[in-house]
């Protein structure tokens, strides 16, 4: 075990800022932004909000597909490590490289109809947690929440609809590059 003077000189305010922030970010607000993405999804898509609510079971691959189809991560920062070149694009030693998860999880020749929600798509190896040494290490947690909270408010909330149709297509995202997730999702059932 490391001595506390190797951890005083080790951690320090920055550090233990950067490390709240990168937990509250990837630890709640992409969760949140999930489960609201999912409830949207299944609103504009009302036949998969009825196969859900009739079969319960299949929740685990929904969730899957909601992080697919509208990831409340949609794009991640590396930089590169050294010069290189992709797709005949030439990437400089520390140059900022954007990720873009969003447009890959759309990929037509990874994904079948890759514009269309299917709660019943297996396989789906979408990117919404990253991949390799940077795959996020809540996203079982993150799973496990968004397949409860997914499940209950379509089993206590008998009639769900958006409160605003005009929210269908032009919903309230909150202003950020970071993440995709809703303002607010002004929703009635009765």
């Amino acid at each position: 075990m490391p001595s506390q003077g190797w951890l005083r000189g080790h951690l320090n305010t920055n550090l233990n800022t950067g490390t709240y922030r990168g937990g509250k970010s990837g630890g709640h607000d992409t969760t949140t932004g999930l489960i609201g993405n999912a409830i949207l999804s299944l609103l504009r898509n009302p036949a998969d909000m009825d196969a859900l609510k009739e079969n319960p079971a299949w929740i685990g691959t929904a969730v899957e597909e909601f992080l697919r189809f509208e990831s409340p991560g949609p794009r991640n920062t590396r930089i590169a490590l050294e010069d290189l070149q992709i797709g005949g694009q030439v990437i400089d030693k520390g140059q900022s490289v954007f990720l873009m998860v969003s447009g890959a999880n759309r990929d037509p020749q990874k994904f079948p109809d890759p514009d269309r929600l299917d709660i019943h798509r297996v396989p789906n190896h979408h990117l919404a947690f990253g991949y390799g040494p940077h795959f996020c290490l809540g996203a079982p947690l993150a799973r496990l929440e968004g397949q409860i909270a997914v499940a209950a408010l379509l089993g206590r909330l008998p009639n769900l609809r958006l409160a605003n149709e005009d929210h269908r297509d032009n919903p309230p995202w909150r202003a950020s590059m970071g993440i995709r997730v809703l303002r607010s999702l002004p929703a009635v059932f009765s």
